[in-house]
């Protein structure tokens, strides 16, 4: 909910489990009360280590324009970045397209 991107996991409860639920309206509510509470979320983001993550701040990082923006503005671009796959012998794009986007290549 903090960058507003797709879940990077399946959770399934393999037995009988109890949680609790905040709704994307009630965390909203609580976020605009205590605003700082965002940034403490963050913080424990920034130090989260997944291999797909750590991939896109490497593959970021490489990009010469991208060096030097803020750590916090690097990690809304990777939460923003949406997966695609493409099939074997599938075209990314082809000469003379209009660039539209922009692709980090695993």
């Amino acid at each position: 909910m903090i960058y507003g991107c797709a879940r990077t996991a399946t959770v399934k409860a393999n037995n009988y489990c109890t949680l609790a639920k905040l709704s994307k309206e009630h965390f909203n509510e609580i976020v605009h009360k205590t605003p700082q509470l965002i940034d403490k979320f963050k913080q424990k983001v920034y130090h989260y280590d997944d291999n797909l993550k750590l991939f896109l701040e490497k593959s970021i990082d490489s990009i010469d324009y991208l060096k030097e923006v803020p750590f916090h503005v690097k990690h809304e671009l990777m939460y923003k970045l949406k997966k695609l796959n493409f099939e074997k012998d599938g075209f990314l794009y082809k000469i003379d397209d209009t660039a539209t986007r922009m692709y980090i290549i695993q």
